[in-house]
């Protein structure tokens, strides 16, 4: 809050009040001065001549075009420390226009599943040491980066459809991860593995989304689906069962995080997901369906939250549905991902739409279908 003193001019007469308005001028003309100076500006890192415009918004998650950057590490070290969870230096290349900017930072392995079934795990990068003004991860300590986890481009694709899931998630709440894509050139540091190009995706840090809401983050295993906020809890539910992942838990926090409002009149906990990989709509070859379901593949739909009130269920249903147009355009412009790959996402989707349109089974599934 900004706090205005108005006592301050009932205290000066005479001469101060004239002093007082000439120093402000001054200062005002010197503002307007320097907001007058060159766009560019050039600054000198490790010998390299770097252009950096001042009206630059630096926001890492803003764009939509890939990020492009280069890890240089040593790969053998990395597989050998992927379950002591332990970090590693690494060399971080961001490219920028014309130039490369090296920093060095920490990296380490990610990820419960994936440290075990991929032979290159998620990372997590740790950028608190490193000098990042005036680049895109400006502000950023720790960011979560998903990887290709295998080499073929099955996998690659696997990447593709759990991005988009982060950014259909967008389109229906601003209580989501901000995601970036990103294009990773993995070089092995002592030389001894050929370098290897994929892509992944950078995953916006939790202080990050709290702060954006006026929010705190809360690690309580204890609490249950019912003392979410319902709305919320509605809409995700709804979500995960049009992409048909059930790996997740309220109570266990597993692949969500909670936000409570700062503000003590909103009490209930925002439930946030992330982590699709056994989600149906990117039915990775390694998924498997949770145990007690009753069903034999992830791409089986189910839904697995506790019953709400129906205004608020049939809410949260009208607000998938609004933006079924915006959810299949997001797939079908998606240059990066395969055509074979889009004809079955919007095959997928199709069946979860057409099932909306059908009021016996929406109540069947949402309605009766619901834990009690």
């Amino acid at each position: 809050m900004v706090k205005t003193y108005s006592f301050l001019g009932s205290q000066l007469t005479g001469d101060l009040k004239f002093l007082l308005v000439i120093f402000i001028l001054n200062v005002n003309f010197s503002l307007i001065a320097f907001s007058q100076e060159p766009d560019v500006v050039n600054q000198q890192d490790e010998g390299a001549k770097i252009e950096i415009l001042n009206d630059q918004d630096w926001e890492l998650f803003k764009y939509e075009e890939p990020l492009r950057f280069a890890l240089s590490f040593d790969r053998k070290l990395f597989r050998k420390n992927v379950t002591k969870g332990e970090y590693q230096p690494a060399v971080l290349s961001v490219h920028l226009s014309d130039t490369i900017i090296d920093r060095e930072i920490r990296i380490r392995a990610r990820g419960i599943s994936r440290k075990v079934i991929c032979t290159f795990p998620p990372i997590k990068i740790n950028l608190k040491e490193a000098d990042m003004d005036d680049t895109q991860f400006e502000h950023q300590s720790t960011l979560k980066m998903v990887t290709h986890c295998r080499g073929s481009s099955q996998y690659q694709g696997y990447i593709f459809k759990e991005y988009l899931i982060y950014k259909m998630y967008n389109l229906l709440t601003d209580y989501s991860f901000k995601v970036r894509l990103v294009q990773i050139d993995y070089i092995d540091s002592n030389q001894k593995q050929k370098p290897i190009t994929k892509y992944g995706f950078l995953i916006e840090h939790i202080k990050d989304l709290a702060k954006r809401h006026n929010c705190i983050e809360i690690e309580n295993e204890k609490l249950s689906q019912q003392w979410m906020n319902k709305k919320a809890m509605a809409l995700m539910g709804v979500f995960q069962y049009m992409i048909a992942n059930t790996d997740w838990s309220v109570t266990g926090l597993h692949n969500l995080k909670l936000l409570k409002s700062e503000d003590y009149t909103f009490p209930e906990p925002y439930p946030v997901p992330y982590d699709f990989d056994y989600a149906g709509f990117v039915d990775t070859d390694y998924a498997i369906a949770t145990e007690g379901l009753g069903t034999e593949s992830v791409t089986e739909r189910v839904y697995v939250c506790k019953c709400i009130e129906e205004p608020i269920m049939y809410n949260a249903l009208d607000q998938v549905f609004s933006k079924k147009d915006a959810i299949y355009s997001l797939i079908n412009d998606f240059e990066y991902l395969e055509k074979k790959d889009k004809g079955f996402l919007i095959k997928y989707l199709d069946d979860f739409f057409d099932m909306m349109g059908n009021e016996k089974t929406i109540k069947r599934v949402f309605i009766d279908g619901c834990l009690k």
